[in-house]
């Protein structure tokens, strides 16, 4: 008998990453269907599930178990979906607001930046482009991201680099 939600996310909890891809495995369907709803397109929804995936990682000790797992993991994904609209909706104002004054010195260096980006090659399926421009497994980036979690709140910093960087 497969265990329920709730003791699946206590056992994430307490760092058991198989647990964790028990959870993804139960919900990413469902996740990324609602979040192509929200977002209009296949690859902003993929994204939008791995961060709602992250985030309940990172943030499952403080579940309550009062919720319905389900209730709770739409909830996280709802979010990092309204603040990618947000940030889409700030890019057009700045767009706009660039049109009418003309370009700036950040103006043109977010300009530059974004070329050069366009100029990466998007990652394959089951693939993550690095900061550096490497692409590995997303699977791989995931044990990465899982592994390299802080075990404090004071210490943001991961403590390794992600592969392929």
């Amino acid at each position: 008998m497969a265990p329920d939600d709730r003791a699946l996310i206590q056992r994430v909890a307490r760092g058991d990453a198989s647990a964790f891809g028990e959870l993804v495995g139960r919900y990413q369907d469902r996740l990324f269907t609602v979040g192509r709803r929200l977002l209009g397109n296949r690859a902003d929804a993929e994204d939008a599930v791995q961060r709602a995936f992250l985030n309940c990682y990172l943030k499952a000790a403080g579940y309550d178990a009062r919720w319905q797992v389900s209730t709770w993991l739409y909830r996280v994904l709802t979010n990092v979906c309204v603040d990618e609209l947000r940030r889409r909706r700030a890019a057009r104002v700045s767009l706009r607001v660039f049109e009418a004054e003309g370009p700036t010195e950040k103006t043109k260096k977010d300009l530059d930046l974004r070329r050069a980006l366009e100029k990466v090659p998007p990652a394959g399926p089951g693939e993550v482009n690095t900061s550096k421009g490497a692409r590995i497994r997303r699977q791989t980036w995931i044990e990465w991201m899982i592994c390299s979690r802080p075990t404090s709140a004071w210490n943001p910093l991961p403590r390794s680099s992600p592969p392929g960087s």
